[in-house]
């Protein structure tokens, strides 16, 4: 996926950013929607500067200043960590920590930059994270930057889809409407756990055909009766599904939010690192979550 800044642009593939005046004509492709073999060339546009920091220098800062430690051993350290920890977003940091332990945190920074490669996923997981809960501040911050699909679920089923944004970015809400049954929202959620097509209609006058493709966070509404709270319980220890639960309402919710909005451009670059390492370290789900 290519995201387009103000100031130039980061091609997620290579970890690279290019302002403005050297991007690469020859490697990224501004003017066309699909590439030379006629695979859709995904890109995001965003209305602020990308910031870029010196990882290295962060890291040798608290590895010789913090931690006291000679500058050879802080050299030899240096060629062999992985820098994507050190990328300083303190906001998000204290979201993840009121609400997971360290194992947790760390593979949701690498599912959040999975977001950021789009019909190329580099990893073959067949995870797709379900995100529920009280604290909805992730997908409030998700929606904003990336826009999702609200998904209103009847009594049969989809009743309309509401989408944030005109581009496909893989974040799925399940919202319920008059009548929801539980039936209905399994079913829905097993096909978007499948890339099933979905039909829907009623308020659209006709039925018609949308393929949820690839769907990276299933966002879970909370539940209103006990049926659907057993669902959602029994549901979330399924094999195939990685459950996280922000359950944790902070009082410093705005101060927080305002933060990660101020330092989403480090969070990108951060999780998008985290996510490529994983990709060559972890060859399956197995080894992915029991590292």
């Amino acid at each position: 996926m290519i995201l387009v800044f103000t100031n130039g642009v980061y091609d997620c593939n290579n970890n690279v950013f290019y302002d403005n005046e050297n991007i690469p004509a020859d490697t990224i492709n501004l003017q066309n929607d699909y590439d030379s073999d006629g695979n859709i060339i995904v890109r995001h546009d965003f209305e602020f500067d990308f910031i870029q920091t010196n990882e290295s220098i962060l890291i040798h800062n608290f590895l010789h200043y913090q931690k006291h430690l000679p500058s050879d051993i802080t050299n030899v350290i240096l060629s062999y960590c992985s820098n994507w920890e050190f990328i300083e977003t303190p906001y998000f940091d204290r979201l993840m920590e009121v609400n997971f332990e360290e194992k947790e945190r760390k593979l949701f920074y690498i599912f959040l930059g999975r977001l950021f490669h789009h019909f190329s996923e580099k990893d073959n997981w067949g995870i797709i994270p379900i995100i529920y809960g009280q604290e909805n501040t992730i997908e409030t911050i998700l929606e904003h930057f990336l826009g999702n699909y609200k998904l209103c679920i009847g009594r049969y089923g989809i009743e309309c889809v509401m989408p944030s944004d005109s581009i496909w970015s893989g974040l799925v809400s399940i919202v319920g409407c008059e009548g929801t049954s539980t039936r209905a929202m399994v079913n829905t959620i097993n096909d978007l756990m499948n890339n099933r097509n979905h039909t829907y209609g009623r308020s659209m006058y006709s039925e018609q055909t949308l393929l949820l493709e690839d769907p990276k966070f299933i966002f879970l509404a909370e539940p209103e009766n006990e049926d659907y709270a057993e669902f959602q319980f029994n549901y979330l220890e399924e094999e195939n599904v990685l459950a996280f639960g922000f359950n944790t309402v902070m009082t410093e919710v705005e101060y927080i939010r305002n933060g990660i909005y101020n330092e989403f451009t480090s969070l990108i670059r951060k999780s998008n690192m985290a996510y490529l390492e994983a990709c060559n370290l972890y060859e399956d789900k197995d080894m992915l979550l029991n590292s």
